[in-house]
């Protein structure tokens, strides 16, 4: 398989691809779907890719391929100024606005507001609200919000102005403090959580009983949940190599054809049988090893990416209660 942004893509997407096949033939490949979307990074992509495809305007296209990427202050604003524009297309804007001279002093950012119909007249922009600008407008905003980390996609539908000029972050300030005497959970450097029980452990009291058994009960629904994860992907996985073994089936039981001619690779001898140019070597002892233990990787780290995301959510747990060491 060639190397193509498109298949990076389809992998940070958690798409994997395998051979097919028992011969050296070089055929399109096995496809194993994600099985999980947590952070909704597949609905985002497919929602861009849709926007992309609304877009009519090769030049616009090409103007979005030579701005990004972006820092997120800059796609907030754009997102702020290309939805008042939606929700209001009479609405001008003063160049000195300082949000707004950040995009209209670059030149790529510049040059893309002007492709979409904006247009600069002495201290104010406006924008030029023909049919094809208004159709432009949505899906461009539609992309630039599936590409922010801070903006929700209610922008697209309803003006909320109490999100415009935010953005999301996280601090470990806003982690609260609380105490576990009886469990003494310890927050180590990179990210490490060690639950250090004393030796003579006190009696617990009856709040912190109650915490306790809340993260027993959220803990085993953590495990409910992720063992049934394993389940659908086991499914997943047998589903996938029987239909690969139902392809081979197919092909090896249909009778073979016998035509009354049959072409011949040159060059053979008394000592070296005819070979049809159809022929297809099937695979080796050692390129089926590999095909084997390639396909067994796979298995085995997407079950490791649930095992890893558990271990990180039981983590998250404790992290309240946690004292910080330096």
């Amino acid at each position: 398989m060639a190397y193509s942004p498109a298949i990076e893509l389809l992998k940070i997407l958690r798409f994997d691809f395998e051979p097919r096949g028992l011969t050296q033939k070089m055929c399109e490949p096995a496809v194993h779907f994600p099985s999980w979307d947590p952070d909704g990074l597949l609905r985002r992509v497919s929602s861009a890719l849709q926007s992309l495809l609304d877009i009519d305007s090769k030049e616009i296209l090409t103007l979005i391929q030579d701005i990004l990427p972006l820092p997120q202050d800059l796609i907030s604003n754009f997102i702020d100024m290309l939805s008042l524009t939606l929700h209001s297309t009479d609405l001008q804007f003063e160049t000195g606005d300082s949000s707004l001279l950040k995009l209209w002093a670059d030149f790529n950012c510049r040059s893309l507001l002007r492709c979409v119909g904006f247009r600069q007249i002495g201290n104010m922009i406006h924008f030029n609200s023909t049919r094809e600008n208004q159709s432009t407008l949505k899906p461009i905003l539609k992309l630039f919000i599936n590409i922010s980390l801070s903006k929700p996609d209610a922008l697209i539908s309803k003006l909320d102005v109490s999100l415009l000029s935010q953005n999301k972050q996280n601090s470990s300030d806003e982690r609260e403090c609380e105490q576990l005497p009886t469990i003494l959970p310890v927050l180590l450097p990179k990210d490490k959580l060690l639950r250090r029980v004393p030796w003579s452990s006190a009696v617990e009291d009856v709040e912190e009983m109650v915490t306790k058994k809340s993260l027993a009960s959220k803990y085993w629904k953590n495990k409910r949940e992720f063992n049934l994860e394993r389940s659908r992907l086991s499914e997943l996985q047998l589903s996938t190599a029987k239909i690969q073994a139902q392809e081979l089936l197919r092909h090896y039981s249909l009778p073979q054809r016998k035509s009354a001619k049959v072409k011949v690779q040159a060059g053979s001898t008394a000592s070296k049988g005819r070979v049809s140019v159809d022929y297809i070597p099937p695979l080796t002892a050692s390129q089926f090893e590999q095909r084997k233990k390639y396909s067994d990787y796979l298995r085995r780290s997407r079950f490791a990416q649930i095992d890893l995301r558990e271990a990180r959510e039981n983590k998250k747990l404790l992290h309240r209660y946690a004292d910080v060491t330096h």
